[in-house]
């Protein structure tokens, strides 16, 4: 009989088998389906789901078969995966040179009909086959060659499934080996110590925010220290769980995004166990449900007991420890330079994170500074300077470096030296290298977030505050005055009751956008709250010029707005107030235009009054009743 050939692929495909680890494997449920439908289909007494290595054929699941193995010398299966594209078909074994003389064929089990479809993976190595056998010759149709075909591609499939599985099982082992590292190193990373709770049992929440309803997981109650009986659904009061210290700000995070101005929730407060004593906790939350008008329904969060971080965090305060670099686990880039010949390597995770496989550049001296933002590498080489020469205890610092393809990543780089000399000159530096691209995103969001008002898109009450107090620093250096208007939308509530939020909406919409068209670019228009806004003017010549300006503003809310279902006009009236007073604040300024604002509702609307008296001594005491009423309609 001739000896079945080893294929070119011989070393890969063995490997193949190897990493599975699916040679003596206990039997499984879904490879003995494969055979047993193959048996059915094919009408034969016999079938296989076999596997070939260097010496053996060993078979994974059989139907009408007690054979466990078969020398490869014999295997009939080790010459159907010399092709890996075609299936091999037996139709009288004794009429084969290559079989005839084979024991399994001239002694029992007296083999005559084979059919077999090559188990081939995606890498094209075929690993095995899905086999039918017969005592008697006969043929199969080409229906039954199909789904034997198919049959083995199934049986790829579950060899696919077994390799994913076997690296999420070394994803789990690698968990639990950083868990135990962060246990033995309190001094750890924060990136590496938020890494290791991640991959811990996370605390689950449930709120229907209409009733207060509160549900949480088997976690979330042990960590609190309830019994199941005392955490029912409803029976927990989560407001009353945080601390009163860390309410206040955690509720105004919490309301900020149930009313929409943020993507998501997260925050670190204490809750109240049950023995009275208080944790610390990162808490995550997002609405998941939320009306037709976008009021929030349901929102789900999570807990991750962060108590042993934050006392950590503490104890580095008061202590003063340094942290120690995370050289190993996760997908961190680490590198190692020697200062004494200026050679630095890299590991496969820091070729990867810009997008290079080991060894396609040279690592050659001067790599690094070729690839760090023109902006941010002498800051970069300061920082590392400085920690050579022993001035601070390690380096840490954020870069923008360019990935292979173009694009800026920013990279959060930490090194520590390793090693010095007697004299303490230092002679090697090991670092890290973290990918933080996606978190300066979301920093960035949050940011414009927290400045922008969702609704109309114009700076908030935050973000005025911020530049009016910028404004009145450089007007009293400059003794050039600044204007502040405050104004809000004629008869605002009736717009609301009449065409409902959705027609309000549209109006402060379209209002902010108007008076932002209405002010110099170098001006500001914010919302300031529900229907009122302000504007600050600097650099404004005097009285005259302010008036011209608000009868700007009155002139583009003219023209009619369209709102969902129809149009209506709208007007505003405004309060100017001008600075001139050196030891006025900015309070006091608004407080002035607040009150002329008022003044301009009493003289019946769509208007504007000036604060104080100097308005009138320049242009006549009728001047403003005047302008005011020709825009009225």
């Amino acid at each position: 009989m001739p000896v079945p050939q080893s294929q070119a692929n011989e070393e890969p495909r063995i490997k193949a088998l190897d990493d599975l680890r699916v040679r003596d494997s206990e039997a499984e449920a879904a490879y003995d389906d494969i055979a047993a439908l193959a048996a059915q289909i094919c009408g034969t007494p016999v079938a296989l789901v076999s596997f070939v290595d260097r010496e053996l054929q060993w078979n994974k699941a059989t139907v009408g078969l007690t054979i466990s193995d078969t020398a490869r010398a014999h295997s009939f299966c080790a010459h159907a995966i010399e092709v890996s594209d075609a299936l091999l078909v037996i139709e009288d074994a004794t009429l084969d040179v290559r079989f005839a003389s084979d024991p399994l064929v001239t002694a029992a089990p007296h083999l005559r009909f084979y059919a077999a479809a090559p188990i081939v993976t995606a890498a094209g190595a075929a690993l095995g086959t899905v086999c039918v056998i017969d005592t008697r010759p006969r043929q199969i149709s080409d229906a039954q060659r199909d789904a034997l075909a198919m049959l083995a591609r199934q049986a790829a499939s579950l060899l696919a499934l077994r390799a994913r599985t076997h690296e999420a099982e070394a994803l789990a082992l690698e968990r639990d080996r950083l868990a135990t590292e962060a246990d033995m190193h309190q001094k750890r990373s924060d990136q590496l110590l938020d890494l290791v709770l991640r991959g811990g049992d996370l605390g689950l929440w449930d709120l229907d925010v209409a009733s207060g309803r509160w549900t949480i997981n088997t976690r979330e109650r042990t960590m609190l220290g309830y019994s199941a009986d005392e955490a029912q659904p409803g029976s927990l009061d989560w407001k009353g769980l945080i601390h009163p210290d860390d309410w206040r700000a955690y509720a105004a995070e919490f309301n900020s995004h149930l009313l929409g101005r943020t993507p998501f929730c997260e925050f670190v407060h204490r809750m109240r166990h049950r023995d009275g004593q208080w944790i610390w906790v990162m808490s995550r939350s997002v609405a998941v449900e939320r009306s037709a008008d976008g009021r929030p329904l349901r929102v789900v969060g999570t807990h991750i007991d962060v108590t042993a971080q934050r006392q950590a965090e503490e104890e580095r305060r008061k202590t003063g420890e340094r942290l120690e670099l995370a050289l190993s686990g996760g997908d961190i880039g680490l590198w190692d330079l020697d200062l004494r010949t200026g050679r630095a390597t890299y590991n496969a995770q820091w070729w990867g994170m810009f997008g290079y496989v080991v060894g396609e550049i040279e690592a050659a001296d001067g790599l690094w500074q070729s690839m760090v933002h023109p902006e941010d590498y002498d800051a970069a080489r300061t920082g590392l300077e400085r920690h050579v020469n022993g001035e601070t205890p390690m380096y840490e610092g954020e870069v923008r470096v360019r990935h292979k393809d173009g694009r800026w990543l920013w990279i959060q780089n930490r090194a520590k030296v390793v090693e010095r000399g007697l004299d303490g000159a230092a002679l090697r530096i090991v670092g890290v290298n973290l990918n933080i691209s996606e978190l300066k995103q979301k920093q960035l969001l949050l940011d414009a977030l927290a400045r922008e008002d969702a609704l109309t898109g114009l700076p908030n009450r935050r973000s005025f505050e911020e530049r009016v107090c910028d404004a009145m620093a450089r007007s009293r250096r400059s003794r050039t005055p600044m204007c502040l208007m405050y104004l809000d939308v004629d008869n605002f509530k009736h717009i609301n009751d009449s065409h409902g939020h959705a027609g309000g909406d549209a109006v402060l919409k379209e209002f902010a956008r108007r008076i932002k068209r209405g002010v110099r670019t170098t001006d500001m228009a914010a919302r300031y709250a529900g229907d009122e806004f302000v504007l600050l003017l600097e650099d404004v010549a005097g009285e005259e010029a302010a008036a011209i300006a608000a009868r700007r503003i009155l002139m583009a809310l003219k023209p009619v707005f369209g709102i969902p279902g129809g149009a209506l006009r709208v007007t505003t009236s405004i309060g100017v107030a001008l600075s001139g007073i050196d030891d006025e604040d900015i309070p006091a300024l608004l407080a002035r235009a607040d009150a002329a604002l008022y003044e301009a509702k009493k003289g019946g609307r769509n208007g504007f009054r000036m604060a104080g008296a100097e308005f009138n001594s320049v242009l006549g005491s009728d001047a403003v009743p005047a302008a005011a009423s020709t825009l009225k309609h």
